[in-house]
């Protein structure tokens, strides 16, 4: 199964990775679209979105030194297919705990 894998960023670094559904891990600050994101909040939930046109394209920036945890487009599909979508569902307790 597909493993939730933090990454560290530095103050001032920016997450670019699209396709992703991302989450703010243990401790951290993290700004998108010109929300502040804290531990546990999630963003890139549009990921279940098919058109690339309306997929959000903006940039996340570390506000200070953050950790983020990530699950890819290809991640939650195999997740889906072999009926483990709800798996998804504690992904962000871990890091809100």
């Amino acid at each position: 199964m597909c493993p939730q894998v933090p990454e560290v960023y530095a103050a001032g670094e920016k997450i670019t990775r699209r396709r992703t559904l991302y989450c703010v891990g243990a401790y951290g600050i993290v700004a998108r679209n010109g929300k502040v994101l804290v531990k546990g909040m999630v963003w890139g939930d549009d990921i279940i979105i098919r058109n690339e046109y309306l997929i959000e394209s903006a940039n996340a920036i570390a506000l200070i030194v953050s950790e983020v945890l990530f699950h890819a487009t290809s991640c939650l599909c195999f997740l889906q297919l072999n009926g483990l979508y709800a798996t998804m569902l504690p992904f962000c307790m871990v890091a809100a705990d």
